[in-house]
């Protein structure tokens, strides 16, 4: 039986946030497409009975709630979930999340969860954060962030790096100290995002700087755009998949209940499932599964049959990475290719 170790959950597709770039984020009525029509999708608390009951559940140790859709303290019974969790011994749980919602309250009995920790996504300060972060409020994200920390509760927050924001990166550094955070992250991003309002004077100054260094510490930013199937072609890097699902023995659970290997590749096997008439992602990995006959839904299976699944389709997967298929693991776990983020 294949031992997972570590599961990357999406408990849920809601979120209060309409950041530009998400891939929750669109035209109809401020979502997706795929949002529009997959509806609100909420994992069910019994989910994870069935998941850490079962005999492969056992040896997971580590649940992160993240995801591509929702920012996981949306879900009506997060907490719930979080505490359920701890009780089947699971020693370490994170979240990510905008924390602009949800009491201070709330936050306040979150922190006592043992082995718990929060990673806010805060891109600026008062004046900016709220530009890519949109919806969001300061004031309710530091009243939480405050409780948070206050009652004892571990936090990191990290900081994606745009024009707009870049000559914050060193105050808010400042800041996260003064509020106790244990760490301090900022990410070069390749995300090409640009507020309608103007930027504070000495951006530029400090954005030199700061390209200048991300070049000797070898963190590009056009380079990370460029497709890794694109750059094999061109002969500029050996073909090398390195999957960190595999590697790290972890899978990731949707908000529709479906087991898949990463969340890297739940955007193509979502959009199959609910605009099958769409080609905005390639459709190679959710045909190489269907293929495969790989288990996927919880409807369908016990997470014991799922999990002895992967066990199973690994070798087909290595065989199609050795044959420079699958782009999209090419993009996220090939050679050469990482989502940077530094410290201060």
């Amino acid at each position: 039986m294949y031992e997972i170790i570590k599961l990357d959950t999406e408990i849920t597709n809601r979120c209060n946030a309409a950041c530009p770039q998400c891939p929750r984020t669109g035209t109809y009525k401020g979502v997706s497409e795929v949002i529009s029509t997959s509806g609100i999708r909420d994992v069910r608390l019994e989910v994870f009975d069935e998941i850490l009951g079962s005999e492969s559940g056992k040896s997971i140790n580590k649940i992160t709630y993240c995801g591509n859709y929702g920012d996981p303290i949306m879900h009506p019974k997060a907490m719930e979930i979080f505490k359920k969790v701890h009780g089947y011994g699971v020693k370490y749980q994170n979240i990510d999340t905008n924390g602009s919602v949800r009491s201070p309250e709330w936050w306040a009995e979150l922190a006592q969860i043992p082995g718990f920790h929060v990673t806010f996504a805060i891109d600026g300060l008062e004046d900016t954060n709220h530009l890519y972060r949109v919806n969001t409020r300061w004031d309710r994200l530091m009243e939480n962030v405050k409780a948070y920390i206050g009652a004892g509760g571990e936090a990191t927050w990290v900081f994606i790096v745009f024009d707009h924001n870049d000559h914050q990166v060193e105050e808010a550094k400042a800041l996260s100290v003064k509020l106790g955070f244990k760490n301090f992250f900022w990410k070069a991003s390749t995300r090409k995002f640009k507020p309608e309002s103007p930027t504070k004077p000495g951006v530029q100054e400090y954005k030199r700087k700061e390209k200048d260094e991300v070049k000797v510490a070898n963190i590009g930013f056009s380079e990370k755009s460029r497709w890794q199937a694109s750059l094999i072609s061109a002969g500029l890097i050996e073909h090398q998949v390195n999957c960190m699902a595999k590697r790290t023995r972890q899978l990731f659970l949707t908000s529709d209940e479906r087991i898949l290997q990463c969340c890297h590749v739940q955007p193509t096997v979502w959009e199959r499932k609910f605009i099958p008439h769409s080609h905005k992602k390639e459709p190679e990995f959710a045909d190489f599964i269907e293929t495969h006959g790989l288990k996927t839904e919880l409807e369908d299976y016990s997470f014991d049959e799922i999990v002895e699944s992967y066990s199973e389709i690994w070798p087909y997967f290595e065989h199609a990475w050795e044959k420079r298929q699958l782009r999209v693991c090419n993009r996220k776990c090939g050679s050469n290719f990482k989502n940077e983020v530094r410290s201060l």
